[in-house]
Order: structure tokens, then sequence, then C-alpha cells
């Protein structure tokens, strides 16, 4: 991903673009605040039928969005 003009961790503004790439740990502490945090709220708060409606709705936009050819993700998205 390109961005022009954004803010370093210390908000200084760089007029230079930007390249960021996420990396498997970023990937991984993402997944890590979604099973301790997001995933429990949800577990706690919908019923089964909100649960199953939330899945089915991630279901179809994966579908819709197959990723990168030839990635891992889009070769797992093709089975479903």
């Amino acid at each position: 991903m390109t961005a022009h003009s954004k803010r370093s961790a210390c908000g200084f503004k760089s007029k230079e673009p930007v390249t960021m790439h996420p990396t498997a740990s970023t990937y991984r502490e993402l997944l890590a605040l979604k099973d301790k945090h997001v995933f429990s709220i949800a577990a706690r708060t919908l019923d089964a039928g909100s649960v199953t409606e939330v899945g089915n709705e991630m279901r179809t936009r994966r579908r819709e969005n197959p990723g990168r050819p030839g990635s891992r993700c889009a070769q797992r998205r093709q089975k479903l």
C-alpha cells in the first residue's frame, strides 16, 4: 500500500511516498486481539442466529473478494 503525506509514529508528516507492508507478526497480533477481545465479546453478546448470520456475511464477502491471485487466501477462498 502506498500513501502520500503519511504521519510517522512521532506525528511528523512525510512529503515522500511511504510504502507500508503488513508483516506476519503484525497480522498475528491482529488475530490475537480479535480472539481475545472481539470474538469473546461477540460470544457473550450475540445469540446463535446472529453469529451464524455474521459468519454467512463474512463468507459472502470472501467469495466476492478472492484476494490476490495465487495467494494462500485466494486458494482457500476458492474452496468456499
